[in-house]
């Protein structure tokens, strides 16, 4: 999803938890709308938040980073006389060419999203026309037939609530969906995806969960309605949002579409924060036209009511608790209610989610009780999702009038979340070297290479690429299987993954329709195999994930009943993960 709705957005976060204000939009700094008997406190700090101090500090930290893109910030506030004051502000880059990020300029929003979708869903438990009437309570299986998954269990008694706050026991399983996928399609297979918790007892993101999610209009209503039409006509139209969209085409076409900054031809090993060559970062999924930015509860023009209050405060009430401890003391625990989590920063609530997407990253986070809600939108893929938050603790101090804490230079910030991402972001030599004097595995190399199929993540032909010392891949297509395709595959290589796959070592490649383009299987000893999923739009290559030897394993079963055991450790901090 594509918006620059940063004010529009920002005024209902605030706005579902008080009386209502108008809000306008015809100015990069404004104040509007007042109401003496909000219960909303106001903000510690007069004057503009995005100040030239500000803007010094937002530069030094694309400076810092070594970015090449730019950021958009929204600031939404109400001043001591009751006023809304309304920021926003463009740095940096939007485009390759140049051009600079404004308050129009439109971003892809990620998980953010997620909150339109619990949203949408609530609208329908306030539908009469629906009967028997919907509850977040609701059973999935009496609403959609075809539900299934592998635990009898959760397929019995998952509720909306339950999918919305990621406690259904699958983890991600983010790599089963693909390009030509259908929500009905996705839906049918979620029986084969293997649960990784028993259901209700943890908290695991899963994306797959809100799609199954936004399927509801389509199963509730008589005139069967696509998601994203749905919210279009129930959300953004009736909220006067023009400039959010589910589709890129339509983003693209405003000319005013920031292009995702990814690096190409950075040294690690001398500086990983260097900007080394941008490139552009493709869109990977094409959706339907609707848009797409909460405004929330009431349209801040006319007052009237869009959303009941009681949808936003629902899906903000947390109901798990995210794994980890915070390092920091200034920040509590986090809880996860739906689309929004919660916790506490210097004494103040917060209610925030973040988002990923092909080269975007997004912040929105809200403080009701402080009458202050920020928005960080940013195009840098490699980096931008950890100085994000960044700007915005910063913006939130200042707006306070807190002084400052230095998340930028604080070890206990930046090593923790930056530093294990180095080897995701750019892949370098495996934390374990493979042993000299590694065994083959079970059956022979040759005997792995072939067709595999899992019901749940569809079929894929491995190729062997055996190892050659000379430097060079050479292919020896294995007896039992058709050399064609891996053959073209290989052949292509050096053009699609130039000095990425290690030629001294056995490999196993498979090409796919997921969002990343090949899985790549590097063999450690045995049976154990390091697991990469490579995208070859930019050097050095995007991974899905590379798995390093640690002390936790899982397994991946195919249908050929050759089990794939891959250790892996967590790369994620322990606490604020950054749900995608």
């Amino acid at each position: 999803m594509y918006t620059r709705a940063f004010l529009r957005l920002l005024s209902s976060f605030l706005l579902f938890s008080s009386t209502p204000w108008a809000l306008a939009q015809n100015s990069s700094s404004s104040s509007v709308g007042q109401n003496a008997s909000s219960p909303v406190l106001p903000t510690a700090s007069a004057g503009h938040v995005l100040n030239p101090a500000v803007d010094d500090f937002i530069g030094k930290i694309l400076s810092d980073w070594g970015s090449s893109g730019g950021v958009a910030i929204a600031v939404v506030r109400m001043d001591a006389e009751g006023n809304w004051t309304v920021e926003k502000k463009g740095y940096g880059n939007a485009t390759l060419n140049g051009t600079k990020v404004t308050e129009d300029t439109r971003f892809g929003i990620g998980s953010n999203s997620k909150l339109f979708d619990v949203v949408a869903t609530g609208l329908l438990m306030h539908n009469t026309s629906i009967t028997p009437p919907v509850t977040w309570r609701t059973k999935i299986s009496s609403i959609i037939k075809e539900w299934e998954l592998e635990d009898p269990i959760a397929t019995e008694h998952a509720t909306i609530l339950d999918l919305m706050s990621h406690r259904t026991g699958l983890p991600r399983h983010d790599l089963m969906y693909g390009y030509n996928d259908t929500i009905p399609s996705l839906i049918e297979r979620l029986k084969y995806l293997q649960p990784s918790a028993e259901f209700r007892d943890i908290w695991q993101y899963t994306n797959t969960m809100y799609m199954v999610l936004s399927s509801l209009p389509t199963h509730l209503l008589k005139h069967k309605p696509p998601f994203a039409r749905y919210v279009k006509d129930n959300i953004f139209v009736p909220l006067g949002l023009k400039d959010t969209t589910y589709s890129f085409e339509i983003a693209k076409a405003s000319g005013l579409m920031a292009e995702s900054f990814a690096r190409e031809g950075v040294d690690v090993a001398a500086n990983p924060l260097a900007p080394g060559t941008p490139r552009p970062v493709p869109w990977l999924f094409h959706g339907e036209d609707g848009n797409t930015l909460l405004l929330g509860g009431l349209n801040p023009e006319t007052g009237a009511e869009v959303i009941p209050s009681e949808v936003l405060s629902t899906v903000a009430t947390g109901v798990l608790n995210l794994p980890g401890v915070s390092p920091w003391p200034e920040v509590s625990p986090t809880v996860y209610g739906g689309g929004q989590m919660s916790f506490s920063y210097r004494g103040h609530d917060i209610i925030e989610h973040g988002g990923k997407v092909s080269g975007f990253n997004t912040q929105i986070a809200r403080l009701p009780s402080d009458g202050l809600g920020i928005a960080v939108f940013t195009n840098d893929d490699t980096y931008g999702g950890f100085f994000m938050d960044i700007i915005k603790f910063y913006l939130i101090d200042r707006a306070l009038g807190l002084e400052p804490i230095d998340w930028n230079g604080r070890s206990s910030f930046v090593k923790p979340r930056f530093l294990p991402v180095v080897p995701l972001v750019f892949p370098g030599p495996p934390a374990t070297p493979r042993p000299a004097d590694a065994k083959p595995p079970t059956g022979g190399f040759g005997s792995l290479a072939g067709q595999y199929s899992n019901p749940g993540y569809g079929s894929y032909k491995f190729c062997y690429i055996p190892p050659n010392t000379t430097g060079s891949h050479s292919i020896a297509p294995p007896s039992n299987m058709s050399s064609t395709n891996c053959n073209d595959l290989i052949s292509s290589l050096p053009t699609l993954l130039p000095g990425a796959l290690d030629p001294t070592i056995p490999t196993y490649i498979s090409r796919w329709d997921k969002a990343f383009d090949f899985v790549v299987f590097s063999h450690f000893d045995g049976d154990l195999f390091n697991a990469t999923g490579l995208s070859g739009y930019v050097r050095p290559f995007s991974l899905i994930s590379t798995f390093s030897l640690s002390d936790h394993t899982s397994t991946i079963q195919y249908s050929r009943q050759w089990i794939l055991r891959i250790h892996t450790s967590p790369t994620r901090p322990s606490h604020h993960p950054s749900p995608e």
